[in-house]
């Protein structure tokens, strides 16, 4: 569970940042628009103002407890209904540069949510949620995709065998 955690943290930093790189460009677009530009200037007061909102937001989620999944995964684990992860590598010109991997997890109510993991920690976190997770299906495939669009109760598990 401490690898999910530090990659909520994790997340939930890079917005953070993110919205501060915002609201500086924002008000450096309101401060070079203030003079010569009224066009600048309300675009800088509103890229400012979306950027104050998003600190507020990733300030408020800084309490992990309160994070969708991890409340799912303590409170509601029967809600997760298919979880996997996708694992993508930037190559350019043939060299590895970096890789990293995004865990999925679809819920009962037909939403999803994804975090992103270091791949070195992918399959012990895997291995984890299977056993947190009885009820979840495991990995990717399109008749997966298929069954979970007809209806998420599809890929509910009893047993390790699916239900429907």
């Amino acid at each position: 569970m401490k690898i999910l955690e530090n990659a909520i943290r994790k997340e939930i930093q890079q917005q953070l940042l993110a919205s501060c790189f915002l609201l500086f460009t924002g008000l450096i677009m309101g401060i070079l628009g203030l003079g010569r530009s009224v066009f600048f200037f309300i675009l800088g007061l509103g890229v400012s103002g979306i950027s104050l909102a998003l600190i507020v937001k990733s300030i408020r989620q800084q309490n992990i407890e309160q994070n969708t999944i991890f409340r799912a995964l303590h409170d509601h684990p029967e809600s997760l209904v298919w979880v996997y992860a996708i694992v993508t590598e930037r190559m350019p010109f043939g060299l590895k540069f970096w890789q990293y991997g995004l865990l999925y997890f679809h819920t009962l109510d037909g939403k999803h949510h994804t975090i992103s993991v270091p791949v070195a920690k992918l399959k012990l976190l895997s291995k984890y949620l299977n056993r947190l997770l009885p009820s979840a299906t495991f990995g990717y495939s399109l008749e997966k995709e298929e069954l979970y669009r007809d209806s998420p109760l599809h890929l509910l598990r009893n047993g390790g065998e699916l239900l429907h």
